[in-house]
C-alpha cells in the first residue's frame, strides 16, 4: 500500500514561512553588506599581486560577484515588499494543493540556489589564480578559505545547505593547496585544508542548531503570548457573563425569598404548622442558593483583582455574635451546642466589618456542615499580627477533621478537601479560597489545625486599631403620610415593598425607569428613594449622579437596592446606604426608617445622624 501523502495546514505552512523570513532577514542586510566589502577587499587584493596583466577576467569575476549580490539583495527586498504566497483556507498555494514535502523543498530552493551560485562564484576565481606565479596560488588559498568561513556563519537554514554547497569552495581550496605546495609538504598542506573545510561544516551545522533554537523558542514564545491572550479574553468572558447572572439569578431569587417569608408570617399568624416547615425549607433553600451565587461572583471579582476594602470602626463582640446567630439555624436538628468565649474587654476593631464577618461565616457554616455531634466553639485572643496590634478569632469544631493530603487542597478554587465531601455536602469549593484572599486583602491570615477524626480549628488573624465608638441617639418623630419612591423594574420588588412601608404610615411612588422616576420626583418630594442601577433606558448610578449634582436634591436620601456589589463606587457616587438584593427585609426597612427624611424639617426621622446598618450589603461565603 502507498503511503499517505502528508500537507500542511495554516500553522505549519506558516512556521516554514517564520523560517525563512528570519533567515532572510539575517543574511542579506549586515551580513549583506560585509560580504560585498570583504569582496571588494579581495579584489584589491588580487589586482595587487597580480598585476594589470588579468585585468579583464578580474573585472569579469568582480562583476558577477557584485551583481550577484545585487540581485539576491533586491530580490530579498521584493519578498520582504509582497510576502509570501498565502495559504487559502482550504490549504491550496495558488489553487494548488501540495504535499508538505513539496512544499517545504519550494521554500527550501528559494534560499539554496542563490546560496549555490553567490559560493561557487566567489571560489571560482582561486581555480583561475592556481595557475598564475606566486603569490597567486596562495591569495586564492585565502579567498577559499574566506569563502568557507562564510559558510560556517550563513548556512544555518537547513542541516543539507552546508555539505551542499561546501563543494565549490572545498575543490578551490584543494586546488590552491596542491599548486602551492611542494612534494615535500603537499601532504600536510592538504590535511589542513580537509580539517579546515570539516570544521567550516562543523560550525554550520552548529548554526542550524541555534537557529532551529532560537525560531523554536520564539514560536513557543508567541503560542504562550496568543495562549495568554485568549486566557484573558475568556476571562472577561466569564466576567461578563458572571456578571449578567447575577442580575437574571438574582432578581427571580429576590422575589422567591421575599414572598416565602410573608407566607410564612400568614402561616404563622394562622397557625397552619404544616405549612411553616415547608416554607422554611424554601427560605433556607433559596438563602443557600444565594449563598452559592454570592461565592462565584466574590471569587470572579477577587480574580479580577476588582475587590474593594472599607476601613470603618465596628464592635468585634457584635459582630462575632451576629455571625454565630446566623449559623445557628443550619444546624437544625444536630446534637451540637455553639459558644462563645470572648475576653471581657474587647478592643474596637478598624477594619473592613463586612469582609471579616464574611469570612467567619464561611468558617462557621462549614463547622456546622461537617460537625454532626459536639460543639463548635468561637473564642478570641488579641495578638501582634505582622507587626501591628491585632487579633485571632478561633473556631474550633469536634466535626470529622482532615487528613495531612486533605489539607494540602484545602485551599485551592473549586475543590474541596475529598471529592466525596462534594456528593455528600455540596457546595462551590469557594469558601475557604475567598476565605483566604479576603484575609490576604485585609492584611491577615487564615490558618488551620485539624486532624482526621478530631476536629478542626480555624483561626482569623488580622490586624486592628482601638478607639472608641461613639454613641448614637435616636430620636423618634410621627411622620405625617411621608412618600418613599420606588424605581425599579421588577413588579415582585415594587409589591413587597408596597405591602411592608404601607404599615409604617408610607405612601408608595412606584417607577420603573430613571426617566419616569425625574417626572415623580418634579411632582412630589420623597422622604427617600429606593433605586435600582439596572434599569431600562438611563442607568440608575446615572440617576444618582444626577441628584447629587442638583442643589435641590443633593442631600435626598437614597437607598441603593440592585444586585450590583461594587458598593465602593455606589457609595462614593452619593448612595445614603447600599443593599445586595436580595437582603433581609427587617434590614431594609430599618434603613428607610433611619434614613427617611421629614418633608417639612428636612431630618430624618429616627436620627439626625448617618450609621451603618447592621445587614447593609451582608454577604455570606
Amino acid at each position: 500500500m502507498g503511503r499517505t501523502e502528508e500537507y500542511l495546514d495554516q500553522k505549519g505552512y506558516q512556521a516554514e514561512i517564520d523560517a525563512l523570513d528570519q533567515y532572510l532577514h539575517r543574511t542579506s542586510t549586515e551580513h549583506a553588506l560585509v560580504r560585498v566589502l570583504g569582496n571588494l577587499t579581495m579584489i584589491a587584493v588580487i589586482f595587487a599581486a597580480v598585476g594589470d596583466s588579468h585585468m579583464m577576467v578580474i573585472l569579469g569575476w568582480a562583476a558577477l560577484v557584485l551583481s550577484l549580490e545585487a540581485v539576491a539583495y533586491y530580490r530579498t527586498q521584493s519578498y520582504f515588499r509582497t510576502g509570501a504566497i498565502p495559504m487559502a483556507e482550504d490549504g491550496t498555494i495558488n489553487g494548488r494543493k501540495s504535499p508538505a514535502k513539496v512544499v517545504k523543498l519550494v521554500i527550501y530552493l528559494q534560499v539554496l540556489i542563490p546560496t549555490i551560485l553567490m559560493t561557487w562564484a566567489n571560489s571560482s576565481i582561486a581555480f583561475f589564480l592556481m595557475g598564475l606565479p606566486d603569490p597567486a596560488p596562495l591569495i586564492g588559498f585565502l579567498v577559499a578559505c574566506v569563502v568557507l568561513l562564510n559558510l560556517a556563519g550563513q548556512h544555518t537554514y537547513r542541516y543539507s545547505m552546508p555539505f551542499i554547497s561546501v563543494w565549490g569552495p572545498a575543490t578551490a581550496l584543494f586546488a590552491s593547496a596542491w599548486a602551492m605546495s611542494t612534494p615535500g609538504n603537499r601532504f600536510l598542506l592538504l590535511t589542513l585544508s580537509a580539517l579546515f573545510i570539516v570544521q567550516a561544516i562543523s560550525m554550520a551545522l552548529a548554526g542550524v542548531r541555534s537557529y532551529k533554537n532560537v525560531l523554536k523558542s520564539r514560536r513557543k514564545a508567541e503560542t504562550e503570548a496568543t495562549a495568554r491572550q485568549d486566557a484573558d479574553n475568556a476571562n472577561k468572558a466569564k466576567s461578563q457573563f458572571l456578571a449578567n447572572m447575577s442580575h437574571e439569578l438574582r432578581t427571580p431569587l429576590n422575589a422567591i425569598i421575599g414572598y416565602s417569608e410573608m407566607m410564612l408570617e400568614d402561616a404563622e399568624t394562622d397557625g397552619r404548622k404544616s405549612d411553616i416547615s415547608d416554607h422554611n425549607r424554601i427560605i433556607m433553600a433559596g438563602k443557600r442558593l444565594l449563598l452559592n451565587i454570592n461565592d462565584i461572583l466574590d471569587f470572579s471579582k477577587i480574580e479580577a483583582g476588582r475587590m474593594d476594602v472599607e476601613i470603618d470602626q465596628f464592635d468585634l463582640r457584635s459582630m462575632i455574635e451576629d455571625a454565630v446567630d446566623t449559623v445557628r439555624p443550619a444546624l437544625g436538628d444536630k446534637p451540637v451546642t455553639v459558644s462563645i468565649d470572648l475576653p471581657d474587654n474587647l478592643p474596637v476593631a478598624w477594619s473592613d466589618r463586612h469582609k471579616l464577618e464574611q469570612c467567619l461565616l464561611n468558617l462557621l457554616s462549614n463547622a456546622a456542615k461537617f460537625t454532626h455531634e459536639g460543639q463548635i466553639e468561637v473564642s478570641g485572643r488579641s495578638q501582634h499580627v505582622s507587626g501591628l496590634t491585632g487579633f485571632v478569632i478561633d473556631v474550633r469544631d469536634t466535626g470529622i477533621g482532615l487528613s495531612k493530603e486533605q489539607l494540602s487542597r484545602l485551599f485551592q478554587p473549586f475543590t474541596q478537601a475529598d471529592n466525596s465531601f462534594t456528593r455528600k455536602y455540596g457546595g462551590t469549593g469557594l469558601g475557604l479560597v475567598i476565605t483566604k484572599s479576603l484575609m490576604e486583602l485585609l492584611g491577615g491570615e487564615v490558618a488551620v489545625e485539624s486532624a482526621e477524626g478530631e476536629g478542626s480549628t480555624f483561626s482569623l488573624k488580622f490586624p486592628i486599631s482601638a478607639s472608641s465608638i461613639p454613641s448614637i441617639e435616636t430620636e423618634v418623630t410621627d411622620p405625617a403620610r411621608p412618600c418613599v419612591l420606588v424605581i425599579d423594574d421588577d413588579a415582585d420588588v415594587h409589591e413587597l415593598l408596597s405591602r411592608d412601608l404601607k404599615s409604617f404610615g408610607y405612601e408608595i411612588q412606584h417607577a420603573v425607569s430613571a426617566e419616569q422616576g425625574r417626572e415623580l420626583l418634579t411632582a412630589r418630594r420623597p422622604a427617600i428613594i429606593i433605586l435600582d442601577l439596572n434599569l431600562p433606558g438611563s442607568s440608575g448610578l446615572e440617576f444618582l449622579t444626577d441628584l447629587r449634582s442638583d442643589d435641590e436634591t443633593e442631600a435626598l436620601p437614597v437607598l441603593v437596592y440592585s444586585v450590583d456589589y461594587n458598593r465602593s463606587e455606589i457609595m462614593t457616587a452619593g448612595a445614603t446606604a447600599h443593599f445586595t438584593k436580595p437582603a433581609r427585609r427587617e434590614d431594609l426597612i430599618a434603613a428607610v426608617l433611619r434614613h427617611a427624611v421629614s418633608n417639612h424639617t428636612g431630618q430624618t426621622f429616627e436620627s439626625t445622624e448617618k450609621t451603618e446598618e447592621p445587614g447593609e450589603v451582608r454577604q455570606t461565603g
